[in-house]
């Protein structure tokens, strides 16, 4: 009886871990521009829970000068997840004050024969530099939220942060890195992601990140 007990408990405890298997921020405040796509692979590393990979694709688009769109699809230590987002950014960058925006985000999943949902918020906050090798965003965000898997309602929360990297010798193309760490019902990780800007605009191909610095 107290083998099937710990067995039982056990489980429950592996699969709740595994149901936290999709988090993370992977990008800063700053938004798409309108009419302009971005494209993402996101490969992520769990340094805590066991180890584990994931690996994702995403897509986001400009909605207006302050609120972006997109999804992501993904599979790893979780069998499938996908999600949907908005991300709203009321104070943009600009001169000493850093960009302060918010990211809504709702996410399903598959692990097994059992559904995962879940929905999170991540309050971030970035602040660009131009440097000699490019531009540099350095971001931290707060990601917090609720898991409902197998029965189960966990509420978590994570510290991350990162940076995203853009050259004009690659000038649609964006890189970055982040880290994670848990600070409740989540996991520790690495990741590193890249991005490539498709902008709609027939007259200038170039990225709409490097358009809004040369506005600037």
């Amino acid at each position: 009886m107290n083998k099937t007990y710990f067995l039982l408990v056990a489980l429950t405890f592996t699969l709740a871990q595994r149901a936290e298997a999709f988090m993370w921020t992977g990008e800063s405040a700053e938004n798409v521009a309108p009419k302009a796509y971005r494209l993402g692979v996101y490969p992520q590393l769990k340094l805590s829970d066991g180890s584990g990979f994931n690996f994702a694709g995403g897509v986001s688009t400009g909605w207006s000068d302050s609120v972006s769109i997109g999804g992501h699809l993904g599979l790893g230590d979780t069998d499938f997840y996908g999600g949907a987002h908005v991300k709203w950014t009321p104070f943009p960058d600009f001169e000493k004050q850093p960009a302060i925006g918010f990211k809504f985000e709702g996410l399903v999943g598959r692990e097994g024969s059992e559904n995962i949902f879940g929905g999170k918020v991540h309050p971030i906050v970035s602040k660009k530099f131009d440097l000699s090798a490019g531009r540099f965003v350095p971001y931290g965000a707060l990601p917090v939220g609720v898991t409902m898997f197998a029965g189960n309602t966990n509420f978590t929360a994570q510290l991350t942060g990162g940076t995203e990297f853009y050259t004009e010798r690659m000038k649609n193309w964006g890189f970055g890195a982040e880290l994670g760490v848990s600070l409740s019902k989540a996991f520790t990780y690495i990741m590193a992601f890249a991005t490539y800007d498709l902008d709609s605009s027939s007259s200038n191909s170039s990225s709409p990140r490097l358009q809004r610095r040369t506005r600037r």
